[in-house]
């Protein structure tokens, strides 16, 4: 596994959990369903289609289709998810800047808890198959 890939894919792991980590305790904690969590809910939009984006165009799903290739169809699977988890962090995106007016600040930390749920799965998943292909870990185990 290239080692600039693997030190981008971990530093973008660890930004990832914290902002995750960060948006759940504001809508749970404070009730604030306002600009601080659009904010960090855009930045995490943001980041995620920077990282979907490199893993689609060559980062370390394309190489575990290399090196084993007996883990392409999982690869490929998890390549897929990223349009759903794109797509659903647009909605949340959409969703808090609503927040204030129509939409109850429970629906939407439920809603973002759900959609963590997801991401934290689907990076797990991912650094299982890169673990397995590579035997490293990028840093997102559950």
């Amino acid at each position: 596994m290239k080692s600039d890939n693997f030190h981008k894919d971990r530093e973008e792991h660890v930004r990832v959990r914290e902002l995750v980590m960060c948006i759940g305790s504001i809508l749970e904690a404070s009730g604030d369903s306002g600009g601080g969590p659009q904010n960090l809910i855009t930045e995490l939009r943001d980041l995620l289609l920077e990282h979907f984006g490199r893993e689609e165009l060559g980062g370390y799903l394309i190489e575990v289709r290399t090196a084993a290739p007996q883990l392409t169809g999982r690869a490929e699977e998890l390549l897929k998810e990223h349009g759903q988890l794109r797509a659903r962090c647009d909605e949340l995106v959409e969703l808090v800047r609503k927040a204030n007016r129509s939409v109850p600040r429970e629906r939407m930390a439920d809603e973002f808890q759900r959609f963590a749920h997801d991401l934290f799965a689907h990076e797990s998943a991912e650094n299982d198959l890169v673990y397995e292909a590579f035997a490293v870990d990028l840093g997102f185990s559950r």
